[in-house]
């Protein structure tokens, strides 16, 4: 797969099929995840207290390394992972799997402190 190309038709099959399976409930989601780009978050990154995870490709043409690691810079407790080879596209391979596997170790956790499900979203 050439997932450095965006007009392949095996990346344009993958994107279409994981749009039609991002709406499958609706675009609450996409509409939120969209208005997170410009309304103001309520607290600043440097004052988060919460685990992050960023993730970035050697190879993404999407997002420059530079941005990870300056998000790394800036958000406490954050881990940067940087993954060699993978780009934009192909790095998903990989994230799915293990942030799901570090989610679960966060939840199990009892060190870690997490609010409420009631301001996740608020």
């Amino acid at each position: 797969m050439d997932a450095e190309d965006p007009s392949s038709d095996e990346v344009i099959s993958i994107i279409q099929a994981k749009m039609k399976y991002s709406f499958l409930h609706g675009s609450q989601g996409w509409k939120d995840d969209h208005l997170a780009f410009v309304k103001p978050w309520g607290f600043s990154l440097g004052e988060s207290s919460m685990p992050v995870q960023l993730w970035t490709g050697t190879e993404d043409k999407n997002v420059p390394q530079s941005h990870s690691r300056y998000l790394h810079g800036i958000i406490p407790n954050s881990e940067l992972r940087v993954i060699v080879g993978k780009n934009h596209l192909t790095i998903s391979e990989l994230t799915v799997e293990e942030g799901f596997r570090w989610l679960r170790e966060i939840f199990d956790s009892s060190s870690t402190i997490l609010p409420p499900p009631s301001v996740w979203h608020s």
